[in-house]
């Protein structure tokens, strides 16, 4: 799969509207995704409806703060920079989670997001535009169960990326691999601190209550098994995507690293 761009992998159309959920590698994926799209001249707007870090902008982009953006300013800007980035409002306190991404660089600040019913407003007033939207949050874990008001997925999404990290194969379900590990316990029924095996992995993608919860109706469903190191495929990589296929809800399952210079490992369909 060598050098093949996430786009072509995902079958992001133009128009499309993206949504990112789970954990392990959310902002990465929407940010390569986002410059990819930038580097094929494509109008794209990258948002979130949670918290993300402030990423630090290449040139010819903007970061567009309000909570109740303006349409008129939005398609000015879109005729003047080659990406958007917009966020409700800036935090001012520092954040000490920064850890380093060259897949994505980011401030030490984290940016407010919009409520998904404003980013649904913003996508039907902004027509020819294919928008990126972070709509989960993880704190930086590889696993991820979603509390009663997550994940915030705009109901105008079109294709739905649910994201899980390899490297939780093998390591304890606590605080520092999942994100609300008691609740995934309680869903997988074993206990907190039992170790983590490729099933588990593939269980929590494919719960209606876990990487399948709120996706609107008729939005593609896309899931990408992320892992730290390029090059060799995780060896839990294949039974994990059969496993994700076999429930019937993904229309193909993508093995990245999304850090690495060539994200894209292996792809599977139905």
């Amino acid at each position: 799969m060598g050098g093949a761009r996430l786009i072509d992998t995902i079958q992001l159309q133009p128009e499309d509207v993206l949504a990112c959920v789970g954990a392990g590698g959310k902002t990465s994926l929407c940010w390569r995704v986002w410059n990819e799209l930038r580097a094929g001249r494509v109008r794209s707007i990258f948002t979130t409806t949670t918290h993300i870090m402030e990423p630090i902008l290449p040139p010819d982009t903007a970061l567009y703060l309000s909570i109740d953006p303006d349409v008129s300013v939005l398609s000015r800007l879109m005729q003047r920079v080659t990406g958007l980035v917009v966020a409700g409002a800036r935090l001012d306190e520092e954040s000490t989670e920064i850890k380093p991404n060259p897949a994505a660089p980011a401030r030490p600040f984290k940016l407010a997001g919009l409520p998904a019913a404003r980013a649904d407003q913003l996508i039907a007033d902004l027509p020819g535009v294919t928008w990126l939207v972070e709509a989960d949050g993880a704190r930086g874990r590889s696993l991820k169960w979603p509390a009663a008001h997550e994940p915030a997925i705009p109901a105008r999404a079109t294709a739905v990326v649910v994201l899980a990290s390899l490297d939780a194969i093998d390591q304890p379900l606590d605080e520092t691999t999942a994100h609300r590990p008691e609740q995934m316990a309680r869903h997988l029924g074993i206990d907190r601190g039992d170790i983590l095996s490729a099933e588990h992995v593939a269980r929590v993608m494919t719960d209606p209550e876990g990487g399948l919860k709120n996706i609107p109706h008729g939005a593609r469903a896309i899931a990408v098994l992320n892992q730290s190191r390029g090059g060799s495929l995780h060896p839990s990589a294949r039974p994990v995507a059969q496993a994700v296929l076999a429930s019937g809800r993904y229309e193909r399952v993508i093995a990245a690293s999304l850090r690495a210079e060539e994200p894209v490992l292996e792809v599977w369909l139905p």
